[in-house]
This record gives C-alpha cells, sequence and structure tokens, in this order.
C-alpha cells in the first residue's frame, strides 16, 4: 500500500495495516460490515503509534471497552488514472491510501519515500486503556489523551477481507521520550561529565519542546544527512561528549521530529 495527497511525504506519515480478522472471535463483523455498509465497526482492540524510550515508532495495542471501541469502517474507491483502489483519509490533513493490484500492469516502486525501515517487533504489546482516558479519532496525541487515526477500509473485490489500518501523521508533533533530559537530583558539572560516555542532554528547565520547534522551523539543513536540522543558540542548552553546547541538532525519522544537543565540531561537520 503507498500513500499520496496532501499529507503524504511517507517520511511524515506511517501506517500499519492489518488484513484478515481483526482479532480472535471477530470474524462476524467481517460479514455485518460487507452486509450492512457501516460506518463504524466495533473491536475490542485498536492500534497506535507511539514513540517508544529511544525515539522510535512502535506500534502498541489498545484494550477499548465498550463506547470507545468504534473504528470508522470505509469503502475503497477504483481510480481510473491511478489503476488503483483509493482512499482519502478524513483527518485534518488528509492522506491518500492506494492499494494497487497484482494484475494492473502499473509499476509500482517498492519504496515510496520513507528512508528509515521502521522496528516492528515480533509481539505487539496490547495494553489496558485507562478508565479517565479521552479518545478522539484525530492524530497527534498528547499525554494527556489517547487518540487513534484507524479505520476499517473495504475492497470491493471477491475474497480479500477487510482491512484494519492505523495511521501517524504528526509532522508538527514534537514527541520526546527522556533520553535527552536532564536527570533529577543530579547538579549540572554531574550532568556535562555523564555525557562523555552517555547521551547528550539539555539543561535542566529548558523548554526542549518550544527548541524542537524552533530547530525545525528556522534551522540550516545538514549537507550530510537527510531530515536533519541544526541550530546555534544564544546561550548554551545543553552538554554534549563532556561540554556545554549551543548547538541542537533535530532529526526527523517516520513522521517524528526528535532533538538534541551537539557539539559545535559535530555541528561544523554536518553542514559542510
Amino acid at each position: 500500500m503507498a500513500a499520496g495527497g496532501a499529507g503524504a511525504p511517507l517520511a511524515a506519515l506511517v501506517v500499519g495495516m492489518m488484513p484478515g480478522r481483526l482479532n480472535d472471535g471477530e470474524q462476524d463483523f467481517i460479514d455485518r460490515i460487507r452486509a450492512e455498509q457501516m460506518k463504524e465497526a466495533p473491536t475490542r482492540v485498536r492500534y497506535t503509534w507511539e514513540t517508544d524510550e529511544y525515539g522510535d515508532l512502535t506500534p502498541y495495542g489498545w484494550h477499548t471497552p465498550p463506547g470507545n471501541d468504534m473504528v470508522r469502517v470505509r469503502k475503497m474507491e477504483w481510480d481510473g488514472s491511478r489503476q488503483a483502489y483509493t482512499f482519502t483519509t478524513e483527518e485534518d490533513e488528509p492522506v491518500t491510501l492506494i492499494w494497487t493490484p497484482d494484475s494492473s500492469g502499473v509499476n509500482v516502486p517498492s519504496n515510496t519515500g520513507n528512508q528509515t525501515p521502521l522496528h516492528i517487533p515480533s509481539t505487539i504489546i496490547v495494553n489496558p486503556l485507562p478508565d479517565n482516558t479521552q479518545i478522539d479519532a484525530i492524530t497527534s496525541p498528547t499525554p494527556e489523551e489517547k487518540t487513534f487515526a484507524d479505520y476499517i477500509l473495504i475492497l470491493p473485490l471477491p475474497n480479500i477481507p477487510p482491512i484494519y489500518v492505523y495511521l501517524n501523521e504528526n509532522k508538527t508533533s514534537f514527541v520526546h521520550g527522556h533520553k535527552h533530559h536532564a536527570p533529577k537530583h543530579k547538579s549540572w558539572k554531574e550532568i556535562i561529565e555523564s555525557t562523555k560516555s552517555g547521551p547528550a542532554k539539555f539543561r535542566p528547565q529548558t523548554d526542549i519542546s518550544a527548541i524542537d520547534h524552533d530547530v525545525w522551523k528556522d534551522g540550516i539543513n545538514s549537507t550530510k544527512k537527510q531530515n536533519w536540522k541544526l541550530k546555534e543558540f544564544d546561550e548554551i542548552v545543553g552538554a554534549h561528549g563532556g561540554k556545554e553546547t549551543r548547538w541542537v541538532v533535530t532529526k526527523e525519522s517516520q513522521g517524528t521530529i526528535h532533538s538534541h544537543p551537539i557539539s559545535e565540531t559535530d555541528a561544523r561537520k554536518l553542514l559542510k
């Protein structure tokens, strides 16, 4: 499956899909979806892309109780110009998903733009959804609410079951783990020292989200790395390699933008 449209460079879009039954015991929904042309269908588990402790996107499953278990059901339509079935998502920045039949005769590239391989674990953990979680069918989740951007897509072809797809389109969502956060209860001197052999760290009380936005918006593109930007700030923002630094690098991977302090020497190498 490929993607195109307003939100579509695949570097900014992650799609997960599960053909066949959504979950064990849910085969009865397949016939109901086809027969009744439902606009929504319930499923006991829904999926999202979450950023792990290393800054990588990883699929997570969520047990969804009644009332929070409804997934949008949509039919893919034939697009004669593409010689493929398509569906355009309903998020604020729509993306068109393209399903090309094997017999179409269209030469489809194996890579549609994403330069970084996805990490798909052999086992996807299914987590309980907190009772007080607010759920909306939108992208870019905040820490206070769990949101879903998922669909059940129906191809009007025989012997092809509905396909569950879940998306992450968070070009404007700057997601951070704690890898580069300053540890509590340590002095700044100790933190600087720790970066000699450990990951770079931002200074305590740094507004990391604001730096993310700033570097991605106004930073200089690296000449060495695709989708990397760098910026020098007026004040010390962190430590890298055992020294304080005013430089920050922001990297985009699979739609997630992640930044951390970088030494001036390393920054200038990336800008040569």
